[in-house]
């Protein structure tokens, strides 16, 4: 028998092998071996490639088709490692709002209501601060959010699911314009337009009838692994830092911060020397008036998306997202104003819309409709 002959049979038995562990995983709803690249890639750097008569097979690969079984069983395990140290990662450095209501979901609960409210809450904080990110980085650098068919009214609605659209449609139009930002690369697209479809299963959560254990207990269960890959695409949130200007140690760009990261509400101060040009940049923002973000080597403010209240003490702030915005209907009505809330709490707190006068101006000059769209009038 020729090498040539060798290697046409090689060849062909493989593909038949393939073929038959493809039909196997199709019958048995597990995701293909082209889906599963991450873990091949893993696979083949834990073991060296089979070589048979100058051929060269990698390891996931002859595993996959020698041992379907195997291989889907060993695949298992290491998405349950992989899952062990992301939970790790999130409660440690994700920032604080995620981070604490996700760490209480795996460790703080009584029962299993009490656990999918706790998840729902790392839900709602997890698109907070992506929606606070993305907006504030088109303020900071004055992108015009109106051309991304994204306007004033839509950055105030108090529903998940047009802060995502919010997401998606800025990230498109910044992926469309070869914009340079900063969050675009802390946030997939791909991602967003995931988390949209989660979150109509979450929206049943919220609006049906109330749930038994039992109930509550099969929707964790429903959900959890589709939350835990959207964590794990976004893990680029820990290197993020959620900041609040505490005052300077020697020279100016000397910077002392109170930092949000992790799950622990222990009053932290991180010092920061900022080179020249970023001090330059924010030079306005650093008062204690701001919640500020670090990511990558820029640094911008969040205000009004993300604020805080004091604790008695007069150290450890409270992070609050903004929920809403209350207009003035009538005369007489009380002021316009911003409606916060502390993160994973229900109370809230108005803070008046003139607090705000500076960013939500250029918030105005950046999503207002245009003149044609609002057929004249104003937003």
């Amino acid at each position: 028998m020729t090498a040539a002959t060798l290697t046409a049979l090689t060849i062909s038995t493989a593909d038949i092998l393939t073929i038959q562990a493809e039909a196997a995983a199709q019958n048995s709803e597990q995701p293909t071996y082209e889906e599963l690249s991450e873990f091949n890639n893993w696979l083949d750097e834990q073991h060296p490639a089979l070589r048979v008569a100058g051929i060269s097979f990698d390891a996931s690969r002859v595993l996959y088709t020698m041992d379907p079984e195997l291989y889907y069983y060993t695949y298992q395990d290491f998405l349950r490692q992989q899952n062990d140290e992301l939970r790790e990662l999130v409660a440690d450095e994700f920032p604080l709002p995620v981070a604490l209501s996700y760490y209480r979901f795996e460790h703080g609960y009584d029962h299993n209501l009490q656990r999918l409210h706790l998840l729902r809450d790392t839900w709602e904080a997890l698109i907070n601060i992506l929606h606070a990110l993305v907006v504030s980085e088109f303020r900071f650098l004055g992108i015009e959010g109106h051309k991304a068919k994204i306007y004033f009214e839509d950055l105030f609605s108090d529903k998940l699911s047009q802060k995502l659209k919010n997401i998606e449609c800025l990230l498109q139009y910044v992926d469309e314009q070869n914009f340079n930002l900063a969050s675009s690369r802390v946030i997939p697209i791909n991602t967003i337009k995931k988390m949209r479809a989660l979150n109509s299963q979450r929206n049943e959560f919220s609006h049906g009838p109330a749930l038994s254990e039992v109930d509550a207990q099969r929707f964790i269960s429903d959900t959890e692994d589709d939350v835990y890959k959207l964590l794990r695409d976004l893990q680029a949130l820990r290197y993020i830092g959620l900041l609040r200007y505490v005052g300077t140690e020697g020279a100016a760009n000397n910077v002392k911060f109170e930092s949000f990261k992790g799950h622990s509400l222990a009053y932290t101060i991180t010092k920061q020397k900022l080179p020249m040009s970023i001090f330059a940049s924010i030079a306005a923002f650093l008062n204690d008036e701001q919640i500020l973000v670090r990511c990558e080597e820029q640094i911008w403010s969040l205000r009004p998306f993300i604020h805080f209240g004091q604790s008695e003490t007069g150290l450890l702030s409270s992070l609050w997202f903004l929920r809403q915005r209350r207009k003035q209907q009538n005369p007489g009505d009380p002021p316009p104003a911003l409606i916060f809330g502390p993160v994973a709490r229900t109370d809230e707190f108005p803070l008046l819309e003139s607090d705000f006068t500076s960013e939500l101006t250029t918030l105005h000059q950046l999503f207002d409709r245009p003149a044609a769209a609002r057929g004249g009038g104003k937003a």
